[in-house]
Order: structure tokens, then C-alpha cells, then sequence
């Protein structure tokens, strides 16, 4: 089997020469893209066009041994596929191959004017309007209830190996206390299999443009000339009681890429790495990418109340996109879920690499603690509880 890692530039173009995802002899240069434990990524680049290159690795970059199946790769550009037949244009990259000898597939560059969401987050810069952008992308995919997609990705084998057992069983181990909390949010989990769940629905994975680069965007085809694919053979979208819809002919303008357009720039989401996606829980998407605003918002605690407003846009937009969902429900299996993947980010397999301070650490973990054995009855109670425990 290939390995990324150890080709160099030249070994790279005659590679991408053989998958016909570029010319023949076309200078290039490659450069490897860090942020990652799982994978090797590199960008490559010739003087017309631009591409990621992405392989799983068997045994995650950490300290604690942590191995998963090098094929969800594979799957991860699979679901990139389908889900762009589903979700407004743009909103994820055109997948140019897959190599499933190797399990390797290359992908569409983001554009240069994008910003990472988490870069923007980490800096203090928080803009309400993405975290609401995110919720309605988010409702989009959950909304997708096709039944072939479900059977496609009903293995949730590498959410287990990825989530599960270094977020939540490891954890627990360190936390005996909080046992039960972690099996009941674990069974809950297994219980709950009701929606396309991406899995790793965080500010890393997701890229900020706004709306006059856009039309820019080198996600689109359009970029390499190239016409845009046809159909799975999936099935139609069904989706649930959701306003969102997805175009139905390609020359159609995209809907709202996740971003109202109302009358100034919109923000749009260009969403990544789906190598966790499996058919389960909602909820745990919802928790997933609330967690990372909230630790922010407690080591950037001067911008603590924008972190809030952010999260609050993000339930609410989803929530009005997602008509018809037992709320009352979904909120409070996210709040359970929320206060198991808090305290996973400091004491699981992989902690949050901006917090390095036994001080802020143990803020985390108290808060984490209020919110599974306090259970506060809404959002804005864990938002109150946040900030009672960082006031100074």
C-alpha cells in the first residue's frame, strides 16, 4: 500500500497522473496541511489547479494507543459524494477520485479568502451569524432520511473507535464518580439511531466565506471545468419536517448555503472530514459542536457572552429548520451528551491543545460536573453556570 508520507513531490504527480486527477508532466507543488491526528493530508498545487490529498492512518497521532479502520477514508469521501446530492452546492468539496487500494481519495482545496472557524473562535473573533449559519447546515444534513443512506451508513464501528470508547470510556474511567452519567449517554447513543450524524461537527472543520467570494469558491466544479456529477443511485431526498430543501437542477443558484442572504454579506460554511459519519444520534452532533463555543468561551471569558449567543443561534436556527422534533427531547439529550464531551476534551485521548493550565482545566471539569450531576433544566442555565464559575 501507498504511503503518503513517504512519496515525494515527484513520486505524488505521477500518482495523480494514474487516478486522472491532473496532466501529464504539470509542475507541482505539495505542502502537508497540519490540525490533524488521523490522517495524512497534503495540498497540492499546479499553476490551474488545486487539490487535497487525505489517507487514514491505523493508529492515531497521540499518546494513548488509538487505533481505528484505515477504510473510513473510503467511507469518508463515500459520504462526501452523497451528501453533496443532498445539501446545497458548495457546502462540501467535490471529490475528484477515491483509490480504495490504497485509501486514498483526493478532494477540492478550500478557497484562499475562507477563514477556519476555530482560528476565528480561538482569536476571540465570534460571529453570531456563523454559529447560526452552522445550526441550519447542521438541520440539513439531519434532515436527509433517505432510507439507502441510512443502510449505507448504519456501521457506526469507527464512531465507536473514534467517539466512544477514547472520548467517553476513557473518561469515565478517570471519573468513577460519573459512571452512570457516561453509561447512560452511551446508551442513549445506541438507542437513538435517527439521523446522518457527521460525528466531528466542529469549528475545525468547517470554513468561513463570505458572500462575494463565494462565486469564487474552488469547491465548485466550475474551478476545473468539469461537469457536475450526476446522480448516486441513492434514492431521492426524504427528508424529515424541515424547511430546508435542496436544489433541484444544477444551474439553480444555491438555497442559503447555510447563511440567510439578507440584503449584506451572508456568512457560508464550507463543511469537511466526514470520516466519523454514521447513521445515530442528532443529538451528539448538536453537543459535539456546542462543546467547542463553550470551552472557548471560558478561556476567552472577556467575549464570554458572544461564545453564549453563538451556541443559543445555533440550537434555535436548528430548531426552527427542524420542525416537528420532539424539542424538549433533543435538548436535553444534548445537554447530557454536552457535559460527557467537556470533560472528554481535558481528560480523554484527545484533550483540547489550547488549554494546557491545570487552572483553566479544573474550570472545565467543574463546569463539565454541574452539567451531569446538576442537570440544569435548559441551555441557558449551563450558559449561567459557565459563567458563575469564571467570574472573577
Amino acid at each position: 500500500m501507498l504511503a503518503l508520507d513517504e512519496m515525494d513531490s515527484a513520486e505524488i504527480g505521477r500518482y495523480l497522473v494514474t487516478q486522472n486527477a491532473i496532466a501529464d508532466c504539470a509542475p507541482l507543488t505539495v505542502a502537508a496541511l497540519g490540525g490533524g491526528v488521523s490522517n495524512i493530508v497534503l495540498k497540492v498545487t499546479t499553476p490551474t489547479q488545486c487539490l487535497v490529498l487525505k489517507q487514514a492512518l491505523p493508529e492515531l497521532r497521540v499518546e494513548a494507543y488509538w487505533p481505528s479502520r484505515i477504510d473510513r477514508a473510503l467511507r469518508e469521501a463515500e459520504a462526501l459524494r452523497i451528501v453533496a446530492d443532498y445539501l446545497p452546492n458548495g457546502v462540501v468539496p467535490e471529490v475528484f477520485f477515491i483509490d480504495e487500494e490504497n485509501f486514498i481519495y483526493g478532494m477540492a482545496c478550500a478557497p484562499d479568502a475562507a477563514t477556519l472557524w476555530k482560528e476565528d473562535l480561538l482569536a476571540g473573533n465570534v460571529d453570531v451569524q456563523v454559529g447560526a449559519a452552522a445550526g441550519r447546515l447542521l438541520a440539513q444534513m439531519h434532515a436527509i432520511q433517505d432510507p439507502a443512506v441510512k443502510e449505507r451508513f448504519i456501521d457506526d464501528e469507527v464512531f465507536w473507535q473514534l467517539r466512544v470508547d477514547p472520548y467517553y470510556n476513557t473518561t469515565a474511567e478517570k471519573h468513577p464518580s460519573l459512571r452512570p452519567e457516561f453509561a447512560h449517554a452511551i446508551a442513549q447513543m445506541k438507542a437513538r439511531k435517527m439521523a446522518l450524524v457527521h460525528g466531528d461537527y466542529s469549528p475545525k472543520n468547517m470554513f468561513v466565506l463570505r458572500e462575494e467570494e463565494h462565486a469564487r469558491s474552488v469547491f465548485s466544479t466550475v474551478a476545473r471545468g468539469l461537469v457536475p456529477r450526476s446522480g448516486l443511485g441513492v434514492g431521492g431526498a426524504m427528508k424529515m419536517d424541515s424547511r430546508v430543501r435542496g436544489n433541484d437542477g444544477v444551474d439553480a443558484p444555491p438555497d442559503n448555503l447555510a447563511g440567510e442572504d439578507d440584503g449584506n454579506c451572508a456568512n457560508h460554511i464550507l463543511l469537511l472530514d466526514f470520516e466519523v459519519v454514521h447513521w445515530g444520534d442528532p443529538a451528539f452532533d448538536l453537543a459535539f459542536c456546542i462543546n467547542h463555543l463553550l470551552i472557548k468561551s471560558i478561556v476567552n471569558a472577556h467575549v464570554q457572552a458572544e461564545y453564549f449567543q453563538s451556541a443559543a443561534a445555533l440550537m434555535a436556527e436548528y430548531r426552527d429548520e427542524m420542525q416537528g422534533t420532539d424539542w424538549a427531547e433533543l435538548e436535553a439529550e444534548t445537554r447530557l451528551q454536552l457535559g460527557c464531551l467537556m470533560l472528554a476534551r481535558i481528560d480523554g485521548k484527545s484533550p483540547v491543545e489550547y488549554i494546557t493550565d491545570e487552572p483553566t482545566k479544573e474550570t472545565v471539569r467543574r463546569v463539565s460536573r454541574f452539567i451531569l450531576q446538576d442537570q440544569p433544566a435548559t441551555m441557558d442555565d449551563v450558559y449561567a453556570g459557565i459563567a458563575g464559575e469564571t467570574a472573577n
